[in-house]
């Protein structure tokens, strides 16, 4: 069985299908820009969709807690 039908320089470049040569007429910086910008948005969406619950924050918080609380005693015995 075959895992795909793609071949595989299709598969790795998106060039082709964003801008094909006789249809576009935006220029190559401009391409670059608006890719860049779709993947920073693609990016800040998923940076939003991944919020702490307040348990995780509150579990960060007695972790960070701790953490102090064993390097005081540590530099104290130094």
């Amino acid at each position: 069985m075959q895992v795909s039908s793609v071949a595989s320089e299709s598969a790795f470049s998106t060039s082709g299908r964003i801008l094909e040569p006789y249809r576009s007429c935006l220029t190559h910086y401009m391409i670059e820009v608006l890719m860049c910008s779709e993947q920073w948005m693609h990016a800040d969406i998923k940076a939003a969709e991944q919020v702490p619950t307040n348990e995780q924050m509150l579990a960060d918080v007695e972790l960070l807690d701790l953490l102090e609380k064993e390097f005081e005693a540590q530099s104290l015995d130094d």
